[in-house]
């Protein structure tokens, strides 16, 4: 919680951090090797985080595509060599969690995204040098270009096509992004909590609701319609 805590900042002098700076919504912790940020916000993608065991304790632990989104909509236009870094590599190590993350961005925003990047390109090559000087060695070529790295991966991952139909009772999701092969999710469920949990969890109602002159309805409204209709519901065949 970013709020004033002393028995948190005690801790922190404990482990050798300077005094944190606290703001309206985040914590800024400085080490003498830099700094650690932490933002009080909700997921830029509401579904995917998961119970899981830490250090002894049952946390919720956000998906590595939650965990992407927030770091796109939340810093996007300012992000550190590292975020570059953490796309380019995620291409590779989760190629489905940064699909779902950089097509959970609206479009004028990842256009602007993509400026800044480009833009400080000659920066984060700079300060690689000392922020990702302990990488593992098989990612010493995207170390060495960060930003190139991560525009031209994040822009391999945005969706060219999108198709949302029903077939029987089974929603099924393809996406495809360039020339690369589609991608197939068939959601099987009846239950109406769980299928806007799993279109959360893709990143789909975020996509579809960026993309339609409809907004009477919200997205899953539309979804569930098609249901008996058994036409497209977004995209095209």
């Amino acid at each position: 919680n970013p709020r004033y805590d002393p028995t948190f900042d005690a801790e922190l002098r404990r482990i050798g951090a300077g005094a944190p700076e606290h703001r309206r919504d985040q914590v800024v912790i400085p080490f003498e090797t830099g700094k650690v940020d932490i933002f009080e916000a909700a997921p830029a993608i509401r579904s995917g985080d998961e119970d899981a065991a830490v250090e002894g304790r049952r946390e919720r632990v956000l998906s590595n595509a939650q965990i992407l989104a927030g770091k796109l909509v939340g810093r996007g236009l300012d992000n550190p060599t590292r975020d570059l870094f953490d796309v380019a590599v995620l291409a590779e190590t989760d190629r489905e969690a940064l699909e779902v993350a950089v097509n959970s961005v609206a479009d004028d925003t990842w256009s602007e995204i993509i400026g800044r990047w480009n833009a400080a390109a000659g920066y984060h090559r700079v300060n690689a040098r000392e922020a990702l000087r302990d990488v593992a060695p098989r990612w010493t070529e995207v170390a060495a270009e960060p930003a190139g790295a991560a525009i031209e991966r994040a822009m391999s991952a945005r969706y060219t096509s999108l198709v949302v139909k029903w077939s029987d009772d089974v929603l099924l999701v393809q996406t495809r992004c360039g020339e690369a092969e589609s991608r197939t999710r068939r959601l099987e469920t009846a239950d109406d909590a769980e299928l806007r949990s799993e279109l959360e969890r893709y990143g789909i109602d975020r996509y579809m609701d960026e993309r339609t002159l409809d907004r009477s309805r919200d997205v899953f409204e539309r979804i569930k319609a098609g249901r008996h209709s058994r036409q497209v519901v977004y995209g095209t065949p």
